[in-house]
């Protein structure tokens, strides 16, 4: 008893010095921003070999795209896709208010007010941004927060694409209604087709279905947003021969410095089972078996 009472008294003095082995299996919510077409489609579309992808368009924000990992707590798969509206680095960190967020990177459970810098946001990143692009004299010009994603892919068969991912939002709950709809950010995915544009399913601000405010909460510690939806499951039908689709994330209105994002993980692909046409040989058969049936019935009149 007094080995054990001795051992449970050094264990709280080494955690009260900060000197505990971290736990070797911890794993924290991470996010790479990537700009790697190669590597965007393999987290969306995996391996498979139902679809022949024949496009993967990252559009003039090539920016707003990354990689997370360790995200099982948004309800979705490990490993998956990012879709941001401003600095995707900023993603993976501790949340300490609502709005302008001081950003807490790398160690979650670093309290809010012990900052690496004095500054609000650690290590210049944050989730209240805009995209830029430098004109002809060097001057930085904002550009509309529109990132857009476009798949074009050729399949031998019809089916449908499975879907599933989560929407959070830093304009969460500033700009929620009655905040003007107009002014929602949004996440839609639509199909291109002869006819234009047809939208698909669409997911904003205002239409959202959050959870209760994240500050505080354990998911809290894991993302700087203040809004998460429950994960949303859509299946999308494809066609046989060429099929394009546009995942469009934007931020409109007053509201466009607070960043929306999505979490999509990997595209699961159901393909129709094709029917069987019978071949020559069969239908011969079967035409013989009604001669010889035909016949018979003569015989017994």
């Amino acid at each position: 008893m007094k080995l054990i009472s001795t051992l449970g008294s050094t264990l709280v003095i080494l955690a009260g010095l900060g000197l505990m082995p971290a736990a070797a299996n911890a794993q924290f919510f991470s996010v790479e921003q990537s700009s790697d077409p190669q590597r965007l489609q393999t987290s969306l579309f995996g391996n498979q070999t139902d679809l022949n992808i024949t496009g993967f368009d990252l559009g003039a924000i090539p920016g707003g795209f990354g990689l997370y990992e360790n995200g099982d707590f948004l309800g979705l798969a490990p490993t998956g896709l990012v879709i941001n509206t401003g600095q995707v680095e900023g993603l993976a960190a501790r949340n300490c208010a609502d709005g302008v967020n001081p950003v807490i990177l790398g160690d979650a459970t670093r309290p809010c007010n012990d900052r690496v810098q004095p500054t609000p946001f650690a290590n210049d990143l944050n989730l209240n941004s805009n995209f830029v692009e430098i004109n002809d004299n060097g001057e930085e010009i904002d550009i509309p927060d529109e990132v857009i994603l476009k798949i074009i892919f050729d399949a031998n068969q019809s089916g449908q694409l499975n879907l599933r991912y989560v929407f959070g939002s830093e304009a969460y709950p500033e700009f929620v209604p009655p905040a003007p709809s107009a002014d929602d950010d949004f996440f839609q995915i639509s199909r291109l087709n002869a006819d234009g544009e047809q939208q698909l399913t669409r997911t904003s601000v205002g239409t959202a279905a959050f959870q209760s405010n994240l500050i505080g909460t354990d998911n809290s510690l894991q993302t700087a947003l203040d809004g998460l939806t429950q994960p949303i499951d859509i299946s999308i039908p494809f066609t046989i021969g060429q099929n394009q689709f546009v995942f469009r994330l934007a931020d409109v209105g007053i509201d466009e410095g607070f960043d929306s994002t999505v979490f999509i993980q990997q595209i699961s692909v159901e393909s129709d089972p094709i029917e069987s046409i019978p071949t020559p040989s069969l239908v011969f058969g079967f035409a013989w078996m009604g001669f010889l049936r035909w016949r018979d019935r003569l015989k017994q009149r």
